[in-house]
């Protein structure tokens, strides 16, 4: 039995133990417990905050065990039931951490937290209907009203409603103009539909309400929310200023950003992705930065025995992938998933889409296998990539927006493989093979580039599929003036792509130049690149832009207004490329020393148009002045571009597929004897 003093003891160390809590310490907070669960194990306040205490202090499943047991003691307790689904949803145990909130809710109707935790819970299933649900009970109660609203835009833009979703985030903000939550989002929406100067706007406004950087860079106390909110701000306005043609301000930008929270996987990759823009690099020093991300945030776990490839049964190739949507990637993964013989390899898709359409609906009835895993976490990815028994993996983001190169880090085939969505090297030693050709990729001009083997497959290194819905070529008409254009993203107009594609239009005196991009249609975005073309002295009416077509014939369509497509460099185009040559519109390019900057080679090279490819700005500016100058030749290409490409090897599906399997079957012996040479 208790006695009343020793009970006043236990309350003193609660509280001690609270006061610990409070104050981070995990471990004193545990040692101040001790004495009180060693007489009661059972009490109810004790060994909630132990359970806690040894979530944080790392022993997950030791505190979500204790948690349940007091869940089972406790029934009618909705805090016990809360943390313990908020547990369950931080190790990825997303359908138990649901079912743990909805019996929280239950218990305490009246706690909008609780709400919100299980419509994030719901949201990150792809259930947001019920969410929105779930948020408008909560929108009805007393409360923490920006949290609310701010979940409410999650759940109405994941349903695709991004005016009520602005909307949303839009009351937060009223409700508490410091919630920058609701700010990253609202700004997030605008940049994302290209209303860059809008989105500017929020994100300084959001900066505002925060400790200027270097405050935040001085001091350790400084809070860790404060400055990873500070650094996603900082970072989103560098791709602004990249998109408007400020490099140097975008690199000091995603600098500040990296420095205030360096541990932030997906924004080091998007520094990676924009310093393949920058001509001032070199394979080398692009190498040592992706080598550097992979050293801190996918280290390589031990590496796997290969064993003999498989024999007697087709290869099994898995595909991961985050845009298994309509996404640019679709026109190359189509035309290689039907080409691929199923006697001789199955396709494994393993897609992390957030948003699905007609095209996932095409790709998922092409694959012989498709798993959605989105949810899980790198182990788990990995761990269900290896139960499947996938003998090779090919991931194709590299370091774009939402890739899984940790799960890959885990080791989670045999044979792992880079391709198609990154134009340069993973930087990771868990990825045995990097897929390229050769020309993009010369063998002995290639190596030092990347960390993988560099696997040439024997034509090009992609297969194209155009758009069915592309319309034919139109001809221009007679007598119009020379128009060059491009439709690359503006990140890639590099300050050297300006000074080249001006002396272009200098030459050629009335000639104009089209661009469409990410951003193309904000009107602040088209001033300064209109400043930037200026300086180099094209005059600002010489410059015209094109905003964003949903429709994908619209967008085709606009090739009718240009008679050459210029190829930015050193970052070439790919898809837009492709797409130009497919409307009958020529590109001329220059060729670099990395991948980036030959992909233009290898397209061109595969329609016998090797005299459209420069090996420095003197040339390139030669090419494509006498090109748009050869009114004839523009007439013929029109026509016989699309047809010459159809029989090329850039849309020759079978042999293409043929010749990727065939390389990863050669690749597997080379990967073997590389492990055993390391």
């Amino acid at each position: 039995m208790v006695t009343g003093a020793a009970s006043a003891t236990q309350r003193g160390a609660l509280a001690a133990a609270l006061e610990a809590w409070q104050r981070g310490d995990a471990a004193r907070t545990r040692a101040l417990l001790a004495p009180t669960l060693a007489e009661q194990p059972a009490d109810k306040d004790a060994a909630s905050l132990d359970a806690l205490c040894r979530f944080r202090l790392g022993d997950r499943d030791g505190a979500i065990e204790s948690l349940g047991k007091l869940a089972v003691a406790f029934p009618r307790d909705a805090a016990i039931a809360f943390n313990r689904a908020k547990m369950l949803r931080d190790v990825g145990r997303l359908e138990e951490a649901i079912d743990a909130y909805a019996a929280a809710a239950g218990l305490d109707p009246a706690d909008p937290e609780i709400l919100v935790n299980l419509a994030n819970a719901r949201l990150a299933r792809g259930d947001a209907a019920t969410a929105l649900a779930d948020l408008d009970r909560a929108a009805r109660l007393p409360g923490p009203g920006a949290a609310v609203a701010y979940a409410r835009g999650l759940a109405l833009q994941a349903l695709r409603r991004k005016e009520d979703a602005a909307e949303s985030f839009r009351a937060a903000l009223r409700s508490d103009p410091a919630h920058a939550q609701s700010r990253l989002a609202l700004a997030k929406l605008l940049h994302n539909a290209g209303h860059f100067a809008l989105a500017e706007t929020e994100l300084r406004a959001g900066l505002a309400e925060l400790p200027p950087p270097a405050a935040l860079l001085g001091d350790a106390r400084r809070s860790g929310a404060d400055k990873r909110a500070a650094a996603e701000m900082i970072y989103l306005l560098g791709w602004i200023a990249q998109r408007s043609g400020n490099a140097a301000a975008a690199r000091q930008m995603h600098g500040t950003a990296l420095a205030l929270d360096p541990d932030d996987p997906a924004r080091a990759s998007g520094a990676l992705l924009r310093a393949n823009c920058d001509g001032e690099e070199t394979r080398a020093s692009l190498r040592a930065r992706h080598e550097a991300w992979a050293r801190r945030f996918a280290p390589a776990g031990p590496r796997q025995a290969m064993g003999s490839i498989p024999t007697g049964r087709p290869l099994r190739i898995g595909f991961l992938s985050p845009d298994l949507r309509t996404h640019s990637i679709v026109r190359f993964l189509e035309p290689l998933w039907s080409g691929i013989d199923r006697a001789q390899a199955t396709v494994h898709a393993y897609s992390t889409t957030a948003d699905s359409d007609d095209a996932t609906a095409r790709l998922r009835a092409s694959a012989s296998a498709w798993r959605d895993v989105g949810g899980f976490d790198d182990a788990g990815l990995a761990a269900c990539v290896r139960a499947d028994g996938i003998d090779v993996l090919v991931e194709i983001s590299g370091h774009m927006t939402g890739h899984r190169l940790g799960a890959l880090a885990h080791r989670a085939a045999p044979l792992q493989v880079t391709w198609l969505g990154y134009p340069n090297t993973t930087g990771s030693a868990a990825i045995d093979v990097r897929l390229a050709d050769a020309i993009t990729d010369p063998p002995g001009d290639s190596e030092d580039g990347a960390t993988e083997l560099i696997v040439r497959l024997p034509g090009p290194f992609l297969c194209f599929a155009a758009d069915a819905t592309a319309p034919a070529p139109a001809a221009r008409p007679a007598g119009s003036p020379v128009a060059f254009g491009s439709f690359n993203d503006l990140a890639k107009i590099s300050d050297s792509t300006v000074a080249m594609w001006s002396r272009a239009l200098v030459a050629l005196p009335g000639s104009t130049l089209l661009l469409k991009g990410f951003g193309s249609g904000d009107p602040s975005v088209q001033r300064a690149q209109r400043e930037r073309f200026a300086s180099q002295g094209v005059a600002p009416e010489r410059i015209a832009f094109r905003s964003y077509e949903k429709a994908s014939a619209d967008h085709l369509a606009l090739y009718g207004e240009i008679d050459v497509a210029l190829d930015p460099w050193p970052y070439n185009g790919t898809t837009t490329s492709c797409e130009a040559l497919w409307m009958g519109v020529p590109v001329v390019t220059r060729r670099g020393t990395t991948h980036a900057s030959r992909v233009g080679a290898s397209l061109l090279a595969r329609l016998s148009l090797g005299d459209l490819v420069g090996d420095d700005a003197e040339s390139f500016v030669r090419i494509a002045a006498a090109l748009a100058a050869d009114r004839g030749r523009l007439d013929r290409l029109r026509v016989d571009l699309r047809p010459t490409m159809a029989r090329s090897s850039l849309c020759d599906a079978r042999s293409f597929a043929q010749g990727f399997v065939e390389s990863l079957r050669a690749a597997w012996p080379a990967v073997a004897a590389r492990r055993a040479a390391a």
